[in-house]
This record gives structure tokens, sequence and C-alpha cells, in this order.
């Protein structure tokens, strides 16, 4: 074998190598990406850059980022974060259909007590943000606004 045979089939090996791509498992769970944010009433219209898309304010001129969060979403497993205001948001995943999920939103009562509520059962578009909300805080209302990440 010449040398000049040697090293084309070198180059034409690592081309294959560097061409490989290892394929996204279509059966990797989604994730929730979860963005708090405060929305409170004040003198001149403020909104948080950190928020990108701004949500509905629900009559609120000032959106804060409070704190951003990631949950995992396997099939009809609860997942939860607790909230600024003491209560805690839970999030269920129990379809995909196509390329959007099913989800249902919950919050635990204000009391305390045990168990949630359910706030809405949302089918949602990946990457598409959703929003909840409107449960009091500090003088005005934390608004949750939720991206399925597939």
């Amino acid at each position: 074998m010449s040398r000049r045979s040697l090293i084309l089939g070198a180059l034409v090996a690592g081309a294959a190598l560097v061409g490989h791509t290892p394929e996204a498992n279509a059966d990797a769970p989604p994730k929730a990406e979860v963005m708090v944010i405060h929305a409170t009433k004040c003198d001149k219209k403020s909104v948080d850059p950190q928020i990108g898309e701004t949500p509905p304010a629900l009559g609120y001129d000032c959106l804060k980022l409070v704190e951003k969060k990631t949950l995992p979403l396997a099939l009809n497993q609860a997942s939860t974060a607790p909230l600024p205001n003491g209560r805690t948001f839970q999030l269920l995943h129990t379809a995909k259909v196509a390329n959007r999920f099913k989800v249902t939103a919950s919050i635990s009562p204000a009391d305390g007590s045990a168990g949630f509520t359910k706030l809405a059962d949302i089918t949602a578009d990946a990457n598409k943000p959703f929003n909840v909300g409107g449960f009091s805080y500090q003088g005005g209302v934390l608004v949750l606004t939720v991206r399925i990440l597939p």
C-alpha cells in the first residue's frame, strides 16, 4: 500500500469520526423553566430585563425577577418548587401529544394545610411560555412564567 493511500485512508476515517454526532434521546424527559416574578404597582413602569418577554402584568406596572428554577418533568411524577410567599408550586406532566406537553399546575393552600389546589390544565407548546399566578406577596403578586424545555 502506498503512502498516499494510507494518508487518504486516515483522512477519510478522521472525517467520519468528526462528522458523527450523537442523536438526542427522543425519550429524555422534558424540563420546565419557571421564572418567579414579583409584580407590584409603582409610579414609573419598570420591567426587569432578565424577564425577557413580558407576561401580562395583571394591572401591575413593575415586574422584578425573583428567581429562575428548572424542574424535571418525568411523566406522571409531580415536581415542586417552594415560592417566596411560603407556598409550594407543583407541576405535573401528564402526556405529550406531537410536540405539545400536557401539564397540570397546582399550588399548596395559603393556610399551610396539606395537598394542592389545581390552578390549570395546560397544553403547552415546547419553548412557548405560559403564565399562572396572582398569589399575594409583599404588596403585590407572584406571577410564574413557565416554559417547557424538551
